[in-house]
């Protein structure tokens, strides 16, 4: 008996050969500023959706929207300058600006409420802030696009009270991301392939360096503390784990290129723009490499110009609005492996020549993926599909 349920066993595993099924993904589309430039998507703790839209370079003005994950109900904010970042943190809300070094902070608009006061703060940045974060503490942080800095901002109750902080990174490329797990604050080096982790209660930092030509773009951390990030030269999603120092390296087909990802349920979703793409990775079927990474520490010593306090202050006169889900055609497949989903995300071809999709900033919130679509300024909503399902050729005994 035991001989022969050993031979069925391997009779299941060689006939039972295991293929993906899952088809086109099925998503639903709401429009956003129809002259805008739509950046990046964050979510809250209490169902919102944060988008930032750079809207009009020629008048600097952008806008930031709060939506709502379950019903689409938004808040519309007009913002002096060009948002390229913006969360929530408690009853207000941070924006970071990309072309000037500004930070501004603003009331979070209740019901009925047509206008919310707001102030912004001054930095050093020369060409403005990408990246922010907001800490346990409810401090601010903020990239410096292509200086060596970092900034800290905290907002203390009192007139001209508040607390700014700049770190200097030695040898720094480029900045344009963080991720936060408290307590610590990643910094992605885009420019010299470089990740850094500073504990942000006594300011020690380690630092790794990836592998060649590695440029750390939209980053996120998991439940274990380890960070994931998309990369745009490599072609990949990496997972670094700060515990054993290595790299785990997912490799994309070749000439996909990844923007940014975020985690649902232990999965990996990520964008991309050439070709346009949103795809998905499943960690514990999808094929990687293992590598060690160098390993250095330090501390960095901020300096800090305390108290300040903001530039300019006043009224953001707020507007509300619905977007409105329209289901679509399906995204078709691009591509399916062990662990890896893949899908083709179509231009607009109402218009002539058409509009190519540029899926870029996407989020988890309420069960569900979120994506922005600068190119064709739509806010794409998908209910993640199961696991991959498996098909095995049957085996009948007589």
């Amino acid at each position: 008996m035991k001989r022969l349920m050993v031979i069925i066993t391997c009779l299941v595993l060689t006939l039972g050969a295991a293929q993906p099924t899952q088809a086109a993904l099925p998503v639903e589309e709401g429009g956003l500023l129809v002259d805008g430039l739509a950046y990046e998507i964050n979510a809250d703790t209490q169902g919102g959706l944060w988008i930032s839209d750079w809207g009009s370079q020629t008048s600097n003005t952008g806008e930031v929207w709060q939506v709502n994950s379950s019903n689409g109900e938004t808040v519309i904010y007009p913002i002096p300058g060009l948002p390229t970042d913006a969360r929530r943190d408690g009853n207000y809300f941070w924006w970071v600006d990309g072309i000037a070094g500004v930070i501004g902070r603003a009331e979070v608009g209740a019901d009925g409420v047509t206008s919310v006061p707001y102030s912004t703060w001054q930095t050093t940045a020369s060409n403005g802030h990408y990246g922010s974060a907001v800490d346990a503490q409810g401090r601010l942080w903020a990239t410096d696009a292509l200086d060596n800095f970092i900034y800290r901002l905290n907002v203390i109750p009192g007139v001209n009270n508040d607390e700014l902080c700049t770190y200097t990174i030695p040898n720094i490329g480029i900045v344009s991301y963080l991720a936060y797990g408290d307590p610590f604050l990643w910094i992605g080096d885009n420019l010299n392939g470089v990740l850094y982790r500073l504990n942000v209660t006594n300011n020690a930092v380690e630092w790794w360096t990836l592998p060649a030509l590695s440029s750390p773009n939209g980053m996120v951390v998991d439940a274990e503390g380890d960070l994931w990030y998309a990369d745009y030269i490599l072609e990949e999603i990496l997972e670094v784990d700060p515990d054993l120092n290595t790299v785990r390296r997912y490799p994309l087909p070749e000439n996909h290129t990844t923007i940014m990802n975020a985690i649902e349920s232990g999965r990996i979703w990520f964008t991309g723009d050439s070709p346009p793409m949103i795809g998905m990775i499943d960690p514990n079927t999808a094929n990687f490499t293992s590598l060690p990474l160098n390993h250095n520490s330090d501390v960095w010593t901020p300096t800090c110009d305390s108290p300040v306090g903001p530039a300019t202050s006043g009224i953001l006169d707020v507007s509300t609005a619905t977007v409105q889900f329209q289901p679509t055609t399906e995204y078709p497949v691009d591509t399916l492996g062990p662990g890896l989903q893949i899908y083709a995300v179509p231009p607009d071809t109402t218009n002539d020549p058409p509009i190519s999709a540029r899926p870029w900033g996407i989020a988890y919130q309420n069960g569900k993926m979120w994506v922005v679509d600068s190119g064709r300024q739509t806010l794409i909503r998908i209910e993640p599909p199961p696991d991959l399902a498996m098909v095995f050729l049957p085996l009948i005994l007589r």
